[in-house]
């Protein structure tokens, strides 16, 4: 599966900020601020985003798992997203 970059045209909402939306088979998941949740969605509200920076070359390997072992062990769950810079 490749992870491709795309420009997502700029017509969306502008409060929006960061977002990211992924599809699979079974459902379509928008990761957004809170600010921009509109009434009618569903939603899990009180995660927090961090950003690593980067760019990270895809040959590094134990970046997650150096973030992930820690705050598993505190028992807090994460979710990961990977955004391709060019």
């Amino acid at each position: 599966m490749p992870l491709c970059s795309a420009h997502i045209h700029r017509s969306l909402d502008p409060h929006f900020g960061f977002f990211a939306l992924t599809r699979t088979d079974d459902e379509v998941s928008l990761v957004v601020d809170e600010a921009a949740i509109q009434p009618e969605w569903q939603a899990e509200m009180g995660w927090r985003g961090m950003k690593v920076l980067g760019p990270l070359d895809f040959s590094l390997v134990g970046i997650l798992s150096s973030l992930a072992l820690p705050l598993a062990d505190a028992g807090i769950s994460i979710f990961c997203y990977l955004h391709l810079r060019h």
